[in-house]
Parts: structure tokens; sequence; C-alpha cells
């Protein structure tokens, strides 16, 4: 019986070794055969077991890997047993992420998947990730960089929902529209857009992927403003990824804005033609005419008559030409600055206006209060003062007991204030807001071209400077003129040294 007994222990014993031979065959063939890389590690850190898999991956033979130490494998020389400590769960199992470097020096990503022992030991099965990671890693940069340049981009970039609510906005709605994103978000794309205009985005739902420009979309400014906008807009409704409208806004109010001035431009330059060249015409006419009648004329009074018309009109012509000629300098010419005395420079208009019709019937009195360097363009000034000086000779009323004008010039670190005052027939105030204009006379018995006073206006505004009409129609005219002194300040306003 017992002998029986030790037979069957013995038999057992060898069925038990015969198995457990086949199942450690049967481990190791899989070992070899997959495709992960797979290693032990003893509690010393050192390489126990690599699979052909491991060799590949790491570029090592297996005398080479085995007993070699893990952290010689690792980028980053943070010890591998506190990393599995920090994420290990109670099956003594954890996946973390690391970074190897191959016997070539060239590094890849791994995902281990580690099974800790009780004796510190541990056991790796490794994924090669590398081209995940990276793919992850440009995505994250593409996406960064879409971030940065939406945030930063001109443009307001919206996306829709297919009720067009707006369920994306870019930070510049803030700059173009007054709104915050959070503000927005929800809202109907409707509630910033012009009534009229409002069908026009309508039109993107009737193809997917199609892009609907509209050359100006109108939308509303939180403060009730109209900003003219060029849209492009893409209907990607049926993309699973953006599942929304994808609308881009361009401002282009600036662009709209000078469009409409060059068209006022065009008009005013056909008006100025027409006006230039019939008021050049019609003392041409009056003279051909003159010339037409003094040649059918025998006496010698006659003909002196006609020969005064024909002078009078062609001193207005002079005039005339001479306003063109002004109008053209101030509009092309560049400031030119310079010292202006103006005690000469009175001087010096007075002299060229002696000659003008009654100039010696009327009293001129000036005050000149000039201690500071005073820089401006010269003939510039020379225009304003002497237009407004002219203009007070024509239409003085000589009715007068004591027809005079005054000229009264206060010259600081600042500025030079110019005042021109008559007692002459004045303007009627319906014509204050009018006289500036080009070509404006108060009624057909005014002298002059018209433009004498609009080029007044566009020198003072040339200079950054300001004019003030006082008027009391048939008792007197007061101009008052500020330039800016140019020894203290530039062209843009601010101040600087000569």
């Amino acid at each position: 019986m017992l002998s029986s007994i030790k037979s069957f222990i013995k038999r057992a014993i060898h069925i038990g070794k015969s198995s457990l031979r086949i199942e450690r065959s049967k481990y190791e063939v899989l070992l070899n055969e997959a495709s992960d890389a797979i290693y032990l590690v003893n509690n010393k850190g050192e390489i126990t077991y690599a699979n052909p898999s491991a060799c590949i991956l790491f570029g090592y033979t297996n005398e080479e890997l085995v007993y070699k130490p893990i952290h010689e494998l690792i980028v980053s020389k943070a010890d591998l047993f506190q990393t599995f400590s920090s994420n290990i769960i109670e099956e003594k199992g954890v996946v973390v992420q690391q970074e190897f470097v191959r016997k070539d020096t060239s590094t890849f990503y791994g995902e281990m998947s580690v099974r800790l022992f009780d004796d510190g030991a541990h056991q790796a099965i490794i994924r090669d990730i590398t081209k995940g990671v990276i793919e992850q890693r440009l995505l994250i940069d593409r996406e960064k960089k879409f971030k940065i340049l939406v945030e930063n981009a001109f443009d307001i970039i919206i996306v829709l929902s297919s009720d067009f609510k707006i369920t994306f906005v870019s930070p510049v709605i803030k700059k173009m529209l007054g709104y915050e994103v959070e503000e927005v978000l929800g809202l109907n794309s409707n509630t910033f857009i012009e009534l009229r205009d409002r069908v026009s985005i309508k039109k993107v739902l009737k193809n997917h992927g199609v892009t609907y420009a509209i050359n100006d979309l109108k939308l509303i400014h939180k403060t009730g403003q109209i900003i003219h906008c060029e849209v492009n807009a893409v209907n990607f409704l049926n993309d699973p990824l953006i599942n929304g409208i994808i609308v881009n806004c361009h401002d282009i109010s600036a662009r709209i804005e000078t469009e409409n001035e060059l068209l006022n431009t065009n008009y005013e330059l056909d008006s100025f033609v027409y006006k230039v060249s019939h008021d050049l015409k019609a003392p041409l006419r009056s003279m051909l005419g003159l010339i037409n009648l003094s040649q059918k004329e025998n006496t010698d009074e006659t003909v002196k008559l006609y020969l005064e018309m024909m002078t009078r009109s062609i001193r207005n012509m002079d005039v005339f030409i001479k306003d063109l000629t002004q109008f053209s300098r101030n509009s092309r010419m560049a400031i030119v600055k310079e010292y202006i005395d103006f005690n000469e420079l009175i001087s010096k208009i007075d002299s060229s206006l002696k000659y003008e019709e009654n100039a010696t019937s009327i009293r001129i009195e000036t005050s000149i209060n000039q201690e500071i360097a005073f820089y401006s363009d010269s003939n510039r000034v020379e225009t304003i003062i002497s237009n407004l000086l002219s203009n007070a000779y024509k239409y003085h009323s000589f009715e007068s007991n004591n027809p005079y004008i005054n000229i009264e010039i206060e010259v600081s670190e600042l500025r030079a204030i110019i005042k021109i005052y008559d007692n002459g027939s004045g303007i009627a105030e319906e014509f204050h807001s009018k006289i500036f204009e080009m070509f404006f006379r108060a009624s057909e018995k005014s002298q002059g071209s018209g433009l004498g006073l609009y080029i007044v206006k566009s020198a003072v505004d040339k200079l950054e400077g300001k004019i003030k009409l006082d008027s009391i129609f048939g008792k007197e005219t007061t101009f008052t003129v500020e330039l800016p002194n140019l020894l203290t300040r530039s062209y843009d306003g601010s101040r600087e040294n000569v």
C-alpha cells in the first residue's frame, strides 16, 4: 500500500514538473513572439530579461541589454520606482508614459504597463507611441497657433448654429462692435445686423462648403453706430468637427468713408471746373462785346468808356486767376515753417492793397504786440490776412462818416491771434454759416470770385488754426483768426524745438 502511494506521488510530481515545463515553454514563446517590448528588472534596477522586441526597440543585443541599469535607457533621470509609487494602484500595476533613449542616442516615447513585485522588482510592457505623441503635440501646437491667430486677428470670426445663434466669437468683437465675448454667446446674429441686411446671411444655408461673399453687410455697434463689413460665410453644419456656419467679418468702414469722400470730391471737382470755366468765360465775352461795340463808335469818349469797362473785366479776371493760384498752392504745397515779422507782413500787404478802389477813403489802424518769435507758413498767413483785408475794402460802407479797418495781432509762445474788424456793410446772419463755402456769393452784386473766404478757411485749417466770424448786417464785421506758433508745436500738435 505504502509503495503504491509513493509511486503515485512520484508520478504526480513528474506530471507536475512536466506541466510546469510546458507552461514555462509556452510563456517563453509568448514573450519571444510578442510585438511589444517586455523586460524584467530586479530590485537593484538592473534588467534581468529582455524579449527580442525590447532588443529591437532599444537597439541593443540581448547580451548588451541584460544587466544594464534601466535608468540608462531613460531620457529623464527621475527614479522610475518613485514614479511608479506615485501612480500605484491596489493591484500593484500602473500605466505611465515615458521617453526613452536608444543605443544610437535617438529617443522615442513609450507607454509602459508596469507590474510591481513585493521585493521591489518590476516587469514592464512597452509600446512605442512616438507617432501618436508627435501628432498630439502637432495638434496642440496647431490649436495654440490657431487660438493666437483668432485672438489677434483684425477680423471678427464667428461660428453660428443652424438657427443662427452665436456659439463662438473672437475677442476682436470688443474692438469692432463694443461687446464682450460673454455678452453675445447664445444670441441670434440678427441682433447685430442692420434690419435690411438680415436676409443676406441666410443664403449660406443653401449649400454645404460653399463660400458666400457679402460686399457690404452693415453691423450695429453697441453704441448704435453702423459698421460696414465685408463678410465671407461658409456652411459647415454637416461637418462633425465644426458643426456650424463660419463667418469672417472684415471692417471696411474706413474704405466706405474714403469712397464716399472720393465721390464728394469728384462732385466738387466737377462743380469747380464748371464754375471756373463760367467765371473765366464771362469777362472774356464781355470784353469781346465791348471791343465789337468800340469798333463801331467814332467818338473818343465812348471808346474811352468801353476801354475802362474792359480794364475792369481784365482786373476781375486777374483777381480770379490769383484766387485760383492761391487755392491750388494751399491744397498742394507742404507747410514751410519760417519766422514771421507781423509788422513787415502787414506793411507788405497794405502796400499791395492801397490801389484798391476807395482805399484812400478808409482809415487803417494797426496794433501789433509781438515780443515772442512766431513761426508759421508765411505764404499762407499772408494769404489769410490779405484776403480778409481785401474783403474789408471791397464791402465797406462809404456812407459812414468815419470808415475804418482795425488790425490787432497778439503773439504768444503758443499762438497768434489776429483780429480784423471794420464798420462796413456787415454780413447778414443768414449767410454766416455759408460764407466759407466754395464760390459762395451773398448776392449777384457781390464782387470777386467767391473763392476768397474759402481759401482763407482752407489755409487756416491747413495750419491747424481756427477762424470765427462776428458781424451785424449794415454795421460791422469782425474776423478772429487763431494760428498755432510752430516755434513750440509740430504739425501734429506736439511740442518741438526749433
